[in-house]
Parts: structure tokens; C-alpha cells; sequence
């Protein structure tokens, strides 16, 4: 019988994983390489099975103890040619999934339409909304999975964070609503997202995300990046939140405040979705 090592090498290899299109090597990744050449880096699979273990391991032990996980989705830094929009936002999507285990055959189909149809109409529809049809969206879906949890339809997993879209209202929101925030403030929630929705300075995303994880009561177990371009300035901050971070990172970047990384290119479609199963299988929760 195959054993499951054997299985993540052979998916490793036939996904293409084990390849980088850099050349050159930042010296956190000298172990984890195998060889090189001038067009090419070739990873050590076995290193890269170890990592998975790791991860896989640790993100099965938060869904035990029912904490929850930061996902981040591609930051827009991290396009190099305009045709990159469709193929991230897509993939952006997969990750919002993430948050969500749907735990009941029956209603699957269904809550995986909701849970898409909410995606596509803040994140993808090109649409200026007026702050009554943004706020409309959010109590809906709010609404909908609030009920779902009760009828244990569904268990969320952890937050999205979509940098893709910087300066989306949703960002403040969705950390405070899911977070079960604590607001002291005298202004109605609602002003405060839309305040939030105003500001345009570079580190907008990451002061919403302060301001929702420190009112928060319980810290998240984990933040997970699929890269970390963009993102530069979050990591030695999540650092200081005591938050681990799992991260892909490639040959040519460095593995500093990442405490899981999981090796591999990450301009590669077929090595994001690879690594895209593997979270979601740590994830998974029984069916009812």
C-alpha cells in the first residue's frame, strides 16, 4: 500500500512543486534546495513534505481547539501583467472559501452558492455601491451564516482578508463581526467601517486589522499568506500579536517571521492550488 508520504512526493512531483522559475537563492533557503541551474531551482521534495506535515499537524490542531485563522488573499502587488486579474481573483475566492466547513451533504450546493454569490458581489462585481446596498450585503450574509452555524450547517473556520481590493469596507467589518469585537465607542458601528472605507494611506488594511484583533477577545491561532508579496510590512507585525504565520515562500525570499513556510513558487498557479488542498484538507470537519 501507498503510504502518504509517498502520496505528497508524487503530488509534489506532478504538480510541478518542487520547481522555481528564479534563479537566484536567498540564503534562509539554502536547505531547502536541492540543485539549480541557470534557468531553474529545483526544491528538496523531502523537505517540502516535512513542511506540509508541520502545517497540516498544526492547522489540525486548531480546528480541535476551535480557534480561528486569518486567511489573506493575493495582494495586488503581487500581479505582474493585467492579465493576472482574473486568474487571482479566482483564486482570492478559493481562499475566502476557506473560512467555511460546510459540515451538512444535503445543503452543500446551496451554502457554497451563497457563500460564492456574496464573494462576487463585494469582491468581483465592478459596481459602485451606495453605503445602504454595502451595509444590505454584509447583514444578509451575517444573517445567513449566523443561522447556518446554528443549525450546525456550517462551521467557520477563521476571517478573509482581501489586500486585493485595498480599501474595501469590508475589511474593518469582517474582522469585527467575526471576531466577536468589543467596540467602546460612542459612534454606531457602521460610521466606523464607513470611516475606515475613507482612508487611502498604505497601511489602511493593516490598521483595520489592528484595531479589529485588539478589541477582539481571542486572538486568532494562525494567519496564513500564499505569499509574501505585498505583505512585507504586516509579518514582523503579526510577530508582535504572538500570532504564527504560515506562509509559501519561494527560493528568492526570506523565511524571516514565518514559522511555518511551505516551500514553492508561488507565481505558479499549480503550486497555489496544491498548497490551497492541502489547508483545506487540514480543515475539513465532519459531515452530518
Amino acid at each position: 500500500m501507498t503510504s502518504l508520504y509517498e502520496l505528497l512526493i508524487k503530488s509534489i512531483i506532478k504538480n510541478k512543486v518542487y520547481l522555481s522559475d528564479f534563479t537566484f537563492i536567498n540564503k534562509d533557503m539554502v536547505n531547502f534546495i536541492d540543485f539549480s541551474n541557470n534557468k531553474e531551482i529545483f526544491f528538496n521534495t523531502y523537505q517540502q513534505v516535512h513542511q506540509i506535515q508541520k502545517v497540516y499537524i498544526f492547522l489540525k490542531g486548531l480546528v480541535k481547539k476551535n480557534k480561528s485563522i486569518l486567511f489573506f488573499g493575493f495582494n495586488k502587488a503581487h500581479l505582474s501583467e493585467i492579465e493576472d486579474i482574473v486568474g487571482v481573483s479566482s483564486f482570492n475566492k478559493e481562499i475566502f472559501k476557506l473560512c467555511f466547513s460546510i459540515l451538512t451533504l444535503k445543503h452543500q450546493v446551496s451554502i457554497e452558492q451563497k457563500i460564492e454569490n456574496f464573494y462576487d458581489s463585494i469582491y468581483i462585481q465592478n459596481k459602485d455601491y451606495k453605503d445602504s446596498e454595502i451595509i444590505a450585503i454584509f447583514e444578509d450574509f451575517e444573517d445567513f451564516i449566523k443561522l447556518a452555524i446554528q443549525k450546525k450547517y456550517i462551521a467557520v473556520n477563521g476571517q478573509f482578508f482581501d489586500c486585493w481590493n485595498e480599501g474595501m469596507a469590508s475589511n474593518y467589518h469582517w474582522f469585527n463581526s467575526l471576531l466577536k469585537k468589543s467596540l467602546n465607542d460612542d459612534a454606531p458601528e457602521y460610521a466606523i467601517i464607513l470611516n475606515n472605507f475613507m482612508i487611502t494611506d498604505r497601511f489602511q488594511n493593516f490598521k483595520s486589522i489592528s484595531l479589529a484583533l485588539g478589541r477582539g477577545r481571542k486572538m486568532p491561532g494562525a494567519v496564513v499568506f500564499f505569499s509574501r508579496i505585498g505583505y512585507e510590512y504586516f509579518f514582523p507585525e503579526f510577530k508582535k500579536f504572538g500570532v504564527p504565520i504560515i506562509c509559501i515562500v519561494n527560493s528568492n525570499e526570506s523565511i524571516k517571521d514565518i514559522d511555518f513556510p511551505l516551500i514553492g513558487d508561488s507565481s505558479l498557479c499549480s503550486v497555489n492550488y496544491f498548497y490551497l488542498r492541502i489547508i483545506r484538507l487540514a480543515l475539513i470537519k465532519n459531515f452530518k
